[in-house]
């Protein structure tokens, strides 16, 4: 049982559960793993019905199952067993040299023992063998990739690839920066523009207005008509 793979998986969680034992040892889960033991992690919520599900997981004996292919599909790798996949990285949360896993039915949980001892449950997934790329293997930093986040401190991520992708974002940035203002000084030399050319047929207006008052005034006033 990996403890580091385990508390990254938890932390990146959002739903986490726990309830403790009369032994007073504690049982965890986020939904798709659960396991028995000691961690210090905020937010979880209390659930008795975990406690039952470990007694009654506990009671199936271990048989060990095929360990088959890694794939990957959906965005993550998987491991297929013999009946089911599981999420790779959940997968090597427990696993190990000593590890027994068990399965009991398809899309049924699976189970990682060590001798008797049950140690983790996993949930199986659902996927389309037929778009299933396999792979021939992969390090935990590519496994455990989807669920790096702040909470776990970006688990086994490589800082290079890190800092590369940020000096291609402040680099768009700066285009982007470049283009707003040079999109920004085009729209000032336009309102420039367009309010002189205002002003030329406001000018043009005036004049015009002023020469016909000013013809208007230039005509002689009529003569009176009649004889003396």
């Amino acid at each position: 049982m990996n403890r580091a793979h385990i508390e990254a998986i938890l932390k990146y969680s959002d739903s986490r559960y726990t309830f403790t034992l009369p032994d007073g040892s504690s049982l965890w889960t986020n939904g798709h793993i659960a396991l028995k033991g000691d961690f210090s992690l905020e937010g979880a919520k209390d659930y008795p019905q975990l406690g039952k599900l470990w007694a009654e997981a506990a009671a199936i004996k271990p048989v060990a199952t095929p360990i088959g292919k890694i794939c990957f599909y959906d965005n993550r790798y998987h491991q297929h067993l013999q009946l089911n996949s599981v999420v790779a990285a959940y997968f090597r949360c427990f696993d190990g040299p000593d590890i027994i896993w068990t399965e009991t039915a398809k899309e049924q949980m699976v189970y990682a023992h060590r001798g008797p001892e049950l140690i983790g449950i996993v949930m199986p997934v659902r996927h389309d063998e037929d778009h299933c790329a396999t792979v021939p293997s992969v390090a935990d930093a590519e496994v455990f990739e989807v669920f790096a986040c702040e909470a776990n401190d970006y688990y086994l991520v490589d800082s290079k690839p890190l800092r590369r992708e940020i000096d291609k974002l402040v680099a768009d940035f700066e285009t982007a920066e470049e283009a707003a203002q040079q999109a920004n000084d085009k729209v000032a030399r336009l309102e420039s523009q367009i309010a002189a050319t205002k002003r030329r047929l406001e000018a043009i207006k005036a004049k015009r207005i002023a020469e016909a008052l000013q013809r208007q005034t230039d005509i002689p006033p009529a003569s009176a008509g009649g004889k003396a």
